[in-house]
């Protein structure tokens, strides 16, 4: 049985990524993802866990540029199978392993330690996400009635899986009340850094950008430099405890604007049915 799915190609960092997407049932990575993905320092060797991780983007990429391990942690069981398919799909399921929860708790039970971890969960107000978007994908957008609410959770839970000497990358936007994560940080005794910044157009949030690209399929080039008035301003934090080592400095310097290519196309394939 062939099925219709969503591929989405990705030339970033000097790697190709190939992700099949199920069309209806899964988050379609926006640019807040993308943004994440070309920051994101990953060191060879380095246990790294990937935090809602959809289709599994940034374990892929995080395997490529090589880490000892990656790991994947989403609640939507189907994302779970497309995650498993890419990664092999792209060569690195030896390398990738996905698991079926809540934020870290899978990642704690398994007693694994990160060195660097990059959480893409939901940042979009409640009142945003139950109106506009699917309801089987208003877990994947759905962030709280101001936006914050999973973000600060995150912060909260992340030490128990955190290496000494570990990393995160979390997103603060600013429709998802970037206060709150900030205060959170701080409470926890974490030290952080933007390592880029920029502003969002509304096609790049949430679940907007699967609308976007089914508009503009094909291949094209994304920059991350749009001017203030297209839409929020969002940064990326490198964020880790203050005994941490800081090793190398930020992979993007504010100075710097990553480009990404994608090539974003519907077909029909057989090899979706491996995992419906």
């Amino acid at each position: 049985k062939s099925l219709p799915c969503y591929e989405m190609r990705l030339r970033l960092r000097g790697l190709s990524i190939a992700l099949r997407i199920h069309p209806t049932r899964m988050f379609v990575p926006n640019l807040v993802s993308l943004l994440s993905a070309s920051v994101m320092r990953v060191t060879p060797g380095d246990v790294f866990c990937d935090i809602c991780s959809g289709s599994g983007l940034h374990a892929i990429l995080a395997a490529k540029l090589g880490a000892g391990r990656a790991y994947g942690v989403d609640i939507n069981p189907l994302a779970l199978k497309f995650a498993r398919l890419n990664a092999r799909l792209n060569g690195v399921e030896d390398r990738c392993r996905f698991f079926h929860g809540d934020l870290v708790a899978p990642l704690a039970e398994e007693g694994i330690k990160a060195d660097c971890l990059v959480f893409s969960g939901p940042q979009c107000p409640a009142a945003y996400a139950n109106s506009r978007i699917p309801p089987e994908l208003q877990a994947a957008v759905n962030g709280g009635p101001d936006g914050s609410a999973v973000n600060v959770r995150f912060v909260r839970e992340v030490k128990s899986v955190l290496a000494r000497g570990g990393r995160f990358y979390q997103p603060t936007a600013s429709w998802a009340r970037p206060s709150a994560s900030l205060l959170a940080l701080r409470k926890g005794g974490f030290v952080f850094r933007p390592v880029f910044r920029t502003y969002v157009p509304v096609w790049g949030r949430g679940n907007n950008s699967r609308d976007w690209f089914m508009e503009h399929p094909g291949p094209r080039r994304l920059s991350f430099r749009y001017p203030e008035r297209t839409g929020g301003f969002t940064r990326i934090l490198e964020v880790r405890l203050p005994s941490g080592k800081h090793g190398s400095a930020a992979f993007y310097s504010g100075d710097q604007a990553p480009l990404i290519d994608v090539d974003f196309r519907i077909l029909r394939t057989a090899v979706t049915a491996q995992v419906v």
